[in-house]
């Protein structure tokens, strides 16, 4: 583990609904990714935790949906936020340019731009 990642905790939502199932295989990528760089992670379907105390960190994996509903049910987070295109549309992935292979995605959505 290194610096960069020692103390980080990763909050990762999907909607397994999102993208006619592309969501759930960036899920798949997602995870391999994090465990390859020994990051701390947990993962939440469309049961949002109460509170996200104990995360550094939130990716959302989805569309412009599940980026609003989890945007929605936190208005006061003050934790950065990846964003990994796997809904229908992804509007806001690709305002944010989040990357066009799915290494850069990740990367990307973990470690920012």
């Amino acid at each position: 583990m290194t610096d960069a990642t020692l103390h980080r905790r990763i909050a990762l939502f999907v909607n397994p609904l999102a993208g006619k199932g592309n969501a759930l295989r960036w899920l798949a990528k997602m995870e391999n990714y994090l465990r390859g760089l020994d990051l701390a992670y947990q993962a939440f379907g469309l049961d949002l935790p109460g509170s996200l105390d104990g995360f550094t960190d939130v990716v959302i994996i989805g569309g412009d949906g599940t980026i609003n509903r989890v945007l929605n049910q936190y208005p006061d987070l003050r934790l950065p936020v990846g964003v990994i295109p796997g809904g229908t549309g992804n509007d806001l992935a690709m305002e944010l340019d989040q990357g066009k292979t799915t290494g850069s995605c990740l990367e990307t959505a973990v470690f920012g731009a």
